[in-house]
């Protein structure tokens, strides 16, 4: 498994268009993924801020309602909540207030600081697994 930054993912898709998978797997062993044909991460000056778009896929959308948010951490409150969501909801991510989706959660929880994607299991269902992949995009797509 490679992690990689904001820094160095922004440093990746900076200079082409890429595409962003999302595969997800439940407690009871069930797939489902969430693609955007447009995926962008802007850079330190704006936080990290999240851009995406042209969702297609079977878990539903719930990265939509985090569009254009920036990263918030438990020291760097970017988030639009009083309180600070990376704290509340056990992990940094792209809060707005606070989430429909948290890939950073904590794993095997079924709360809402857990692993989750609200259209696909909800918000008390903590995924067993996640996986985010980017990639150019194919060119004869939109």
């Amino acid at each position: 498994v490679l992690v990689l930054g904001n820094y160095y993912i922004h440093e990746i898709v900076k200079t082409e268009d890429y595409q962003l998978r999302i595969d997800l797997l439940d407690q009871e062993g069930n797939w489902a993924f969430a693609g955007y044909k447009k995926f962008f991460i802007g850079g330190p000056d704006t936080s990290y801020r999240l851009n995406v778009s042209y969702y297609y896929g079977n878990a539903g959308d719930s990265l939509a309602y985090h569009n254009g948010m920036q990263f918030t951490t438990y020291d760097r409150d970017n988030d639009m909540d009083q309180l600070n969501c990376a704290v509340n909801c056990a992990g940094a991510w792209w809060y707005r207030n606070c989430h429909q989706s948290n890939l950073n959660g904590q794993y095997e929880t079924n709360t809402q600081s857990g692993i989750i994607w609200y259209h696909c299991r909800g918000f008390d269902h903590s995924l067993a697994k996640s996986t985010m992949m980017v990639r150019k995009k194919i060119k004869h797509q939109l």
